[in-house]
């Protein structure tokens, strides 16, 4: 659905399921859109005939879904990324000692921003990343499987 009051537009994503919801997809205002900047040209696109046809608002939906606070939260809330960041105070302070859990708290208490941990998107975000987490783990222990190929003389 596009949203309009000629200087603002806006592009929203209804959905159907247990109840109505919308999410807004896009938004530009006219005034402000540069033709140099890419980003505002891919969003301008999606009101385009081309753009409203194809898959185009899916592919810049799923983007936005992907790419945004609640997802970097979560990777930066994750065990690989508190660990590297534990041993880089390690290297500059080796006096310090800092545990994982200390870390980890710390960065979730105070360094990131309260909305992008808690509520339906921050978890949706986690889920994704764990599900985006083990399909590489799958695809990496079925790369490393030895391949048996039987050889009948």
């Amino acid at each position: 659905m596009i949203l309009t009051n000629a200087v603002e537009w806006r592009l929203v994503r209804i959905y159907v399921a247990n109840q109505i919801s919308h999410e807004e997809v896009c938004r530009i205002v006219l005034a402000d859109m540069n033709p140099k900047n890419e980003d505002h040209l891919q969003c301008l696109f999606l009101y385009a005939k081309e753009g409203l046809t194809t898959d185009a608002m899916d592919a810049f939906h799923q983007q936005a879904q992907l790419f945004n606070k609640f997802t970097v939260s979560a990777v930066i809330r994750s065990e690989a990324v508190i660990s590297v960041v534990r041993r880089e105070i390690r290297k500059l302070f080796p006096d310090l000692k800092v545990g994982n859990e200390n870390l980890s708290q710390l960065v979730e208490n105070e360094v990131i921003k309260r909305d992008t941990i808690e509520g339906d998107k921050a978890k949706e975000a986690v889920a994704r990343m764990r599900k985006a987490a083990s399909k590489l783990e799958r695809a990496k222990a079925k790369a490393s499987k030895p391949i048996a190929i039987n050889v009948e003389t």
